[in-house]
């Protein structure tokens, strides 16, 4: 068996829990269960806790596997899954702590949003590079626009050429001027209107119009978008990664916690749940003791 072939046998065996209610009216899946997230889960948790044979749970998965590719399934749901297989071997119901979604001990909005900063302050330490290099991209710029324009644009040109709204403002006549203006053409969209008044005979020609493409698509179209990227991509995967972290050891400490009330080892749910992954129905029935209730 390859290891596909046992991850989607085990999400086809794992999932019967989430049907049960709907096996016992009807052999058919409800529509309304196919696409099951974790809220619905605990849900159906609190309406299936009733003890289930050996019978009973072999015929809720053959119907799964019928049609169960399609419920969403993960970590958590198979671990409660592995805590089912428990409450069959010690003959004892669910803790009712587990059906409880308080007891996943999952971070609340004020912890979500505590992380939030922790990972954007994570990621900006991130940017020290691409922000560097955007910086010596407006460096380089700056100063081929002051070799070029330096002194060209002032308040008396916006008159002989009939431009409005300040665009004269724009100028190379300094370090800080030229600065400024580069970031006006970063975020401003009618960069071109800028651009206009460079080509102007009383300033430049038409040549000035490769500077402004070239910047347009070295820096704004390239060197942002890779820092946005960067970002993004990183906010992420650290985000991402340490909640879910995070969820599964409070998870785990949680399950430990209640199945060690019932006597059960955590040893022993490592065993089981290794079971659960590779396993199927008999193997699984052998390990948590077999018969039926």
């Amino acid at each position: 068996m390859t290891i596909l072939e046992a991850e989607r046998q085990s999400t086809l065996k794992l999932s019967f829990f989430a049907l049960a209610r709907g096996t016992d009216r009807k052999n058919a899946i409800p529509e309304n269960m196919l696409y099951i997230n974790k809220k619905d889960f605990v849900h159906t948790l609190k309406t299936v806790r009733s003890h289930y044979s050996d019978k009973k749970l072999e015929k809720l998965w053959q119907i799964v596997a019928q049609e169960g590719t399609r419920v969403y399934m993960d970590t958590y749901l198979r671990q409660i899954t592995v805590a089912m297989g428990v409450r069959v071997r010690t003959k004892k119901k669910f803790p009712r702590s587990l059906l409880d979604t308080s007891s996943w001990a999952l971070t609340d909005g004020r912890s979500q949003l505590v992380e939030f900063w922790k990972v954007s302050w994570v990621c900006l330490q991130g940017l020290g590079g691409p922000i560097i290099m955007l910086f010596t991209a407006f460096h380089v710029f700056c100063y081929a626009g002051m070799f070029a324009w330096f002194g060209k644009v002032t308040a008396s040109i916006e008159i002989e050429v009939g431009s409005e709204h300040l665009y004269y403002l724009n100028s190379f006549n300094s370090y800080l001027e030229g600065m400024v203006t580069l970031f006006n053409l970063l975020v401003v969209n009618d960069w071109h209107k800028i651009a206009e008044l460079y080509v102007n005979p009383l300033v430049g020609s038409s040549y000035c119009y490769v500077y402004f493409v070239v910047f347009q698509l070295f820096v704004s179209d390239l060197l942002v978008k890779i820092i946005v990227g960067f970002f993004v991509t990183g906010f992420l995967n650290e985000f991402g990664g340490s909640k879910k972290a995070s969820e599964r050891e409070s998870f785990n400490e949680s399950f430990n916690e209640s199945f060690n009330e019932e006597g059960v080892e955590a040893t022993e749910l490592d065993n089981l749940l290794i079971m659960q992954r590779t396993g199927g129905w008999e193997s699984t029935k052998k390990l948590i003791g077999g018969g039926e209730n």
